[in-house]
């Protein structure tokens, strides 16, 4: 969750200056406190992770893995302890530099302006958009499949169900982050029910009849005969690419790193809610997919849109409505956390000007990042539009990567550039090493080896915007009619910069209750 202090100061209506100065004007301070504990860090990762990817993935690893199974469950574990060690590195970095903004506060100390905008460019613009795109087009699937039980689901019902999802989303986050947080809580609880309904279904159905479970896992690493609608041959390209889906399920770790100022002992409880977070994520993970792989054969999962629903059809045949609602319910609480998270990295980027000044406002009566919100709502409704699932997972994920690695790289470098920062929580050298070697192998590897469209739209996306670096953050120049252009928004959408005094009649009728269920920005 991107997060950045807010403090507004409440004048009396009546207040002026050149009145009573014996009088002092009434301050209500909404600050960031550090309420959250290890408890908390874990059920917020937990939270953040688990989502459409589950539901997703298994297919995109399993083709191109070339069917294998055992080659599948090994890359769904390698992608758990690479975050886990990922994480670690930006616990070191987070306790480095406390303050907010995350991957882009790292970048900024690091290396400079250049990488801090690029990365707030790509992300704002492209990776924010691609993964809303893919947990729409997931939730559209899921919730119009069970109407077309005899064939696919009309494309264009699948994107209409994706936007309005992303519309509600946006406008509960936009009226108030108490009623977001709430739901998130009964998301969670949904996701994990539905999991659990599917495992042990699974495991029931496998203990009446096992024929296709000793099929499976007897062969789970024969890759010389591979599964039609798989690839050819599995090679180092594969690999990557299988990675990224692998990766995708979880990408929500990194949500906590960027709220380091409401930890309890951060230099504790950071990287134990990561450790224990991410590898209860990773068994969940491994149980689903062996629930997966005990019920459908591998060229079932390949030719299933919605592998959940056709491992429920088989499982518990009169109650198999249960799973799609449990996962749509799932994939909207992921939605929903991202929103949450997400509408707060423009907002910071604004702040630092490394986006429009309009990002960093603040609806005056809600007290949300409105501009940041709505322009993440504009672009995830483009994104829907391509409704390729896997070319969107892996150009997100290679441009996610990509600035992660970075960061592994910058964490490298400040061991030597600033040796005697003080470091509350610092990992092994050989774990930032790591991290940078397998992020430049899965950035490197698709390019050269076979490079997918969308892969490099990302990479030509993220270096055009130098061409906005360097007129209007490194130089510095005024376009004409901007700030024209921003008040008429900031009027429009009655925001204000964080930290303004706000003292008009919208604001004094604001309620205490209202500022208190908003303070967690």
């Amino acid at each position: 969750m991107e997060v950045d202090e807010i403090r507004l100061n409440e004048a009396d209506a009546n207040d002026n200056n050149n009145e009573d100065d014996s009088k002092p004007a009434q301050t209500d301070e909404v600050k960031l406190l550090r309420k959250i504990g290890l408890a908390g860090g874990i059920s917020i990762i937990v939270g953040s992770m688990i989502g459409s990817g589950i539901f997703i993935s298994p297919t995109g690893i399993l083709k191109m893995s070339g069917g294998s199974i055992g080659v599948s469950l090994i890359i769904w574990v390698f992608c758990g302890i690479l975050t886990i060690l990922a994480a670690l590195c930006l616990c070191e970095l987070g306790m480095m530099f406390p303050e907010s903004g995350g991957i882009n506060t790292y970048l900024m100390k690091t290396y400079g302006s250049g990488l801090a905008f690029l990365h707030a460019w790509s992300y704002c613009l492209f990776i924010i958009p691609g993964k809303g795109a893919v947990q729409g087009l997931a939730l559209g699937e899921y919730i119009s499949r069970p109407f077309y039980p005899s064939c696919d689901p009309p494309q264009s019902i699948i994107q209409l169900i994706a936007v309005a999802a992303t519309l509600f989303i946006v406008v509960v986050n936009c009226y108030s982050v108490k009623i977001a947080a709430g739901l998130g809580i009964f998301f969670t609880f949904s996701k994990v029910t539905v999991l659990i309904i599917m495992a042990v279904s699974s495991f029931v159905y496998v203990a009446n009849d096992s024929t296709i479970a000793d099929e499976n896992f007897s062969n789970a690493f024969d890759i010389s005969n591979p599964v039609y609608g798989t690839v050819a041959t599995v090679g180092v390209a594969e690999i990557s690419l299988a990675i990224y889906q692998g990766l995708f399920p979880y990408a929500g770790f990194i949500n906590l790193n960027v709220i380091t100022e409401e930890l309890r002992r951060p230099e504790r409880n950071l990287p134990f809610s990561i450790i224990f977070g991410v590898s209860f994520v990773l068994g969940v993970y491994v149980i689903a997919n062996c629930a997966y792989f005990s019920v459908l054969t591998p060229t079932e999962m390949i030719q299933s849109v919605s592998v959940a629903v056709t491992l429920a059809d088989r499982t518990i045949t009169s109650w198999a409505w249960i799973v799609p609602v449990g996962v749509s319910l799932s994939v909207i609480g992921n939605m929903n956390n991202s929103s949450l998270a997400n509408g707060r990295i423009a907002f910071v980027a604004g702040q630092r000007g490394l986006l429009p000044q309009i990002l960093s406002m603040i609806q005056v009566t809600f007290l949300t990042p409105t501009p940041a919100l709505y322009l993440n709502l504009t672009l995830i409704i483009i994104f829907l539009f391509p409704s390729n699932i896997d070319s969107l997972i892996q150009g997100t994920q290679f441009m996610e990567w990509f600035f992660i690695g970075l960061s592994a790289l910058g964490l490298i470098i400040c061991r030597w550039t600033k040796k005697d920062m003080e470091r509350p929580f610092k990992v092994p050298i050989i774990i930032p090493i790591a991290v940078t070697l397998i992020s430049a192998f899965l950035v490197i590897t698709p390019l050269v080896f076979d490079p997918d469209p969308f892969i490099l739209y990302a990479t030509l996306f993220t270096l055009g915007g130098l061409l906005f670096y360097f007129p209007l953050v490194f130089f510095n120049l005024k376009i004409p009619y901007v700030d024209h252009l921003t008040i008429f928004l900031q009027e429009l959408m009655n925001v204000c910069p964080s930290g303004a005094t706000v003292a008009d009649d919208s604001y004094e009728g604001k309620t205490k209750e209202t500022k208190e269920e908003n303070t967690v920005l």
